[in-house]
């Protein structure tokens, strides 16, 4: 049903400028703004984005009021967080469905010894193997395997086709995407007698609690000890995190990173696009490393880091624009070779040309 901006303002204990009775009914981003519909503005700095708005209603940032004050165009609802309070919004104007009540499907095979908890959905083609402990109000969805010895916790969410091997460690709200695989052996081999022989891995893999792990991704188990990732921490789709691993809390891996073996992180990493690490290397809380970054030794945390290898964001964007600049200093150097080479030769001449003593 259309709201207001007023109603919707009240909803958020916020102020409204401009007219409250003005008709809101549906969401979009700022790029497809259009008359009665809210969208979100998050920029402190400029109001660049906010030139053609007319009938919408906006949620700014609080700090824009006295800018805001006399366009009238739209209406605005001024809070904190313009972001999170669109998100809060949203399912005022479009429906969430909600899970589909299963219960535990005749279909799924769940080993007589498993433990499934209560309201825990678990779908045809699931399997369970034996003393695998699920907790409650769990979704498994269909081609799930969860290995013998298992235990997840509560609030969990598996999508189609993850692989979880035996003994695994899955905590309270993770979210699985489909075709992860959780515990897979590390990629470890020693040389005998000229071939390449796989080392056993006995370790396990730990996911604490409100870890998301994004589809097609990887977390191999630890040599003798867990492979672990750090409470809130999120990790996107195709990512490689290898044996023995130890991820601090709330970091943030992005797509096709590569993690070798025996990494640490500290609190609030940050690791773009296909950034690359290499194995004993530890990353400091806080730190944040650019697409494509190669890492090969151990970096403070607080800072920004470009390039490959990785150094300082600072130090980067300074050799990029060295490098800019080299066809025109190769461009200048042979000009001056050509103008060293004609006073040589002008040099010569007049040796030449000077009488002997």
């Amino acid at each position: 049903m259309p709201k207001t901006a007023g109603e919707l303002a009240d909803l958020l204990q916020a102020q409204c400028l401009g007219s409250s009775d003005r008709e809101v009914s549906g969401v979009c981003t700022l790029g497809q703004i259009a008359p009665g519909k809210l969208t979100f503005y998050k920029d402190t700095k400029s109001l660049k984005g906010l030139e053609s708005c007319e009938g919408a209603t906006i949620l700014v940032a609080s700090s824009w009021a006295e800018q805001l004050a006399d366009r009238s165009e739209c209406s605005w609802i001024l809070v904190e967080d313009p972001h999170s309070a669109f998100l809060e919004l949203i399912p005022e104007f479009l429906e969430i469905s909600s899970p589909r009540k299963v219960g535990i499907s005749t279909e799924a095979r769940i080993a007589s010894s498993a433990s499934i908890g209560a309201e825990t959905q678990v779908h045809a083609g699931a399997t369970i193997e034996e003393e695998v402990t699920v907790g409650e109000r769990c979704e498994i969805h269909p081609g799930v395997v969860i290995g013998r010895g298992t235990t997840i916790g509560d609030d969990c969410l598996i999508y189609p086709n993850v692989v979880i091997y035996p003994g695994m460690e899955i905590r309270n709200r993770v979210i699985l995407h489909a075709n992860c695989v959780i515990g897979a052996d590390g990629f470890g081999y020693h040389q005998k007698a000229g071939r390449h022989v796989k080392i056993p891995h006995y370790g396990n893999v730990v996911l604490e609690d409100d870890v998301e792990v994004g589809a097609c991704s990887t977390i191999d188990r630890g040599f003798l000890d867990s492979t672990r990732i750090g409470t809130g921490s999120k990790i996107d789709n195709q990512v490689m995190v290898a044996h023995n691993c130890e991820l601090g809390p709330h970091n943030i891996l992005v797509s096709q990173v590569g993690f070798a073996g025996s990494i640490t992180t500290g609190a609030y990493v940050v690791c773009a696009g296909q950034v690359g690490v290499a194995d004993h290397v530890h990353l400091g809380e806080g730190a944040v490393f650019g697409a494509k970054a190669g890492i090969h030794k151990d970096m403070p945390g607080g800072e920004t880091y470009l390039g490959a290898p990785a150094i300082p964001e600072a130090e980067a964007i300074r050799q990029v624009m060295a490098a800019r600049k080299l066809p025109e200093m190769r461009s200048q150097l042979k000009k001056m070779e050509k103008q060293l080479q004609t006073l040589q030769k002008q040099l010569d001449n007049d040796e030449s040309q000077t009488p002997a003593a």
